[in-house]
């Protein structure tokens, strides 16, 4: 019975130091990518369909609050090279009811920390007017599909909504 028992306390100690070093491995690598972390979270999409196929994907990810109000990012692919341009083309999009402010487009390093960032995408930063609301309902449409939707975001968890 001895024997059992100190077999069983050095395999304890055993598996709980190889674990302990790579939980801090783990820790380190997800402290290095926080931010992309946590935009994940803040990532939503919508895809609009024109005879069983992707007509258009948008992904946009909330960036936050700033001081010229609500930032988001958004990420646009469409089948072929017709790809409407934002604000543009019938392709038009409103946050709680508002337009954009200001539509830039990005390239190269502003893509940096968007999660789901690929070449063959069109990114655009949007800022909206401040929200006092914590509940941000963006609506999505294209005119020429005569197709809308809309994404849900949250300044805080959604589970809190």
């Amino acid at each position: 019975m001895r024997y059992y028992l100190t077999a069983v306390i050095l395999l304890i100690l055993l598996l709980s130091g190889c674990s302990f070093k790579k939980e801090k491995v783990l820790l380190e690598e997800f402290a290095k990518e926080k931010a992309y972390h946590q935009r994940l979270i803040k990532t939503e999409k919508i895809q609009f369909y024109d005879h069983n196929t992707t007509a258009l994907l948008l992904t946009a990810t909330y960036l936050g609050e700033t001081a010229g109000g609500e930032a988001f990012a958004m990420g646009i692919y469409g089948e072929g090279d017709d790809v409407p341009e934002l604000g543009k083309d019938g392709l038009w999009v409103r946050l709680n009811g508002k337009n954009p402010l200001r539509i830039e487009a990005l390239s190269g390093d502003d893509l940096h920390n968007l999660p789901f960032a690929v070449k063959w995408m069109r990114y655009y930063r949007l800022t909206f007017p401040h929200s006092e609301s914590k509940k941000l309902k963006m609506e999505i449409g294209l005119l020429h599909l005569g197709k809308k939707g809309s994404i849900i975001f949250g300044k805080m968890p959604k589970y809190m909504l």
